[in-house]
């Protein structure tokens, strides 16, 4: 079943729109998916009923809501090629971790996650007037740092031998914004 589309936050290549039951096919897909599933962590399997109760689960967003989760639609497209959420929300401090994941393969190495990060942060900040977004990332992922670093998060912490696959452990990096960098970068037009 392909995703209805209904863009929530939209880019020039990419828009936001908010996860539904459609979308759980495809991401059961990219869960399982040892290509994409290696840098997202996912160690388990994913089923299309356990899926289904976490879509249904994060279906009703307010401020007692500790993730907000959208899909990533190409523009051009219309096609939903990836995820994107705000997680471990803490209202009362206003921080929040960030998650992309490009999930269809064709779509990698063009930038597009980045501007889904983009759409994020902006409606991070500029909407739910978060302070701090947290990113945690494999430290051998040299691409994804360098887009943190390029779109102006800070590496705060390394931790050593964090996460383990392909026999072996990595370290983990967390990079963060603070909503004082986010609008240094992106002025409000008047």
């Amino acid at each position: 079943m392909e995703s209805r589309i209904m863009p929530f936050r939209v880019g020039p290549r990419v828009s936001l729109q908010p996860v539904s039951q459609d979308d759980v096919p495809l991401l059961v897909k990219w869960a399982n998916d040892p290509a994409t599933r290696q840098l997202s962590r996912n160690g388990f399997p994913r089923t299309l009923e356990a899926v289904k109760k976490q879509v249904e689960d994060n279906a009703t967003v307010s401020q007692k809501s500790d993730m907000i989760w959208f899909m990533v639609l190409h523009n051009v497209d219309n096609k939903v090629i990836g995820e994107a959420r705000l997680s471990r929300i803490t209202w009362a401090n206003r921080n929040a971790a960030l998650w992309i994941g490009i999930g269809d393969t064709e779509y990698w190495h063009q930038g597009l996650g980045r501007e889904a990060g983009e759409l994020a942060l902006g409606y991070a900040f500029d909407e739910l007037q978060m302070h701090k977004i947290i990113v945690h990332v494999i430290v051998d992922h040299e691409r994804a740092i360098a887009a943190l670093e390029a779109a102006g998060f800070t590496r705060e912490v390394t931790y050593r031998d964090q996460i383990y696959f392909d026999y072996k452990f990595h370290d983990l990096a967390v990079y963060a914004m603070f909503e004082a960098d986010w609008r240094a970068a992106h002025p409000v037009e008047e």
